[in-house]
């Protein structure tokens, strides 16, 4: 299922970015309301419970079985609303893909991969073997599922784990993703170097970010319910820490080049799809509206922007040899 967005829905100053999936943000308590007939995550949970709350696979079948689906036969691009954990869902996907020019057969690391949906697409449409570490176990049990039951599960591997502490040998991987994950990550620097020490020499790090202006945001958002929870970088802070990780720029995309980026991918009529309807975030995000509210006024007084980028090792770091995972992950996690 493919729907290309006209690239002119991207409005200059990325208002597009929040809608996330269908529609304009200023919609989504509609979208929120026309998915009523289906279990949706209990509205009032703060981000606590969002994370460790109930397991989410009875919540996810039974809005699959709303829409007429095989909860056992699943078409992984009819996921895209709910699993494109991002702004501007697979368009963030495809737009960073490009920038990283990825190739069939490489070997993949999503940090903070969610409910698998990027790993997912990557495998799917673009031949690679994904790695997908997810440290919230109901969202890394869900992914392993879906990818399973979507029949990708010889292409993506996931690990629950957390990305300061990978358990992969150094230069294990060609590419190293991230999709809105240093917003939530308190000790960047760690993060940062782990990822420098599993990437290949000749290998690289794609990231499409939330970048912030140094000033407090107006919460709540979709990754917190407060200032405790947020750890959003400006621009300069997470290009320090990248550097100072061992990481070289190459492509570094922000404000217009940015808003190209992305809608170009978004017109892509062979790839570009918003998934099935009904199956979106608000099966997941907990204040769903709400938070989509807060993301918008940030958005609006110009206290976030969005950021593509593509980064290359710099010299050479080696860590202390990590144990190997189990057997049936060996295929995946290490180079012969």
């Amino acid at each position: 299922m493919s729907h290309a967005i006209e690239p002119d829905r991207l409005a200059s100053d990325w208002h597009g970015a929040v809608t996330v999936r269908h529609h304009d943000v200023h919609h989504a308590s509609t979208e929120a309301a026309a998915a009523d007939h289906v279990r949706s995550i209990p509205q009032g949970q703060n981000m606590t419970t969002y994370y460790d709350g109930p397991d989410l696979h009875a919540t996810v079948f039974e809005a699959l079985r709303a829409a007429g689906r095989d909860v056992n036969n699943i078409d992984s691009d009819e996921l895209a609303g709910m699993d494109e954990f991002h702004a501007l869902g697979r368009a963030g996907t495809l737009a960073l893909a490009k920038l990283a020019n990825i190739t069939p057969g490489q070997a993949v690391l999503d940090v903070g991969a969610g409910i698998g949906g990027p790993a997912r697409a990557l495998a799917r449409h673009y031949g690679v073997h994904v790695t997908a570490v997810e440290p919230t176990e109901r969202f890394a049990s869900l992914a392993r599922t879906l990818t399973g039951r979507a029949g990708l599960s010889y292409s993506v591997t996931v690990v629950h784990t957390d990305g300061s502490l990978l358990p992969f040998r150094d230069a294990s991987f060609d590419l190293a993703w991230t999709q809105a994950v240093w917003q939530s990550v308190e000790d960047k620097r760690t993060l940062a170097h782990e990822i420098r020490r599993v990437l290949a020499p000749s290998g690289r790090l794609a990231m499409f970010e939330t970048v912030g202006d140094g000033r407090e945001l107006q919460f709540p958002v979709p990754w917190a319910d407060g200032p405790q929870d947020s750890f959003l970088p400006t621009e300069a802070e997470l290009k320090a820490v990248l550097q100072d990780g061992g990481l070289r720029v190459e492509k570094w995309l922000t404000g217009q080049q940015a808003q190209d980026a992305l809608g170009s991918a978004a017109g892509d009529k062979e790839l570009m799809t918003t998934g099935l309807p009904g199956i979106g975030l608000n099966l997941l995000m907990p204040d769903y509206a709400e938070r989509m509210a807060g993301l918008a006024r940030n958005v609006e007084h110009g206290r976030i922007g969005l950021l593509l980028a593509v980064l290359s090792p710099t010299g050479c770091q080696t860590s202390a040899v990590i144990d190997p995972p189990s057997a049936d992950r060996s295929r995946h996690l290490w180079h012969s």
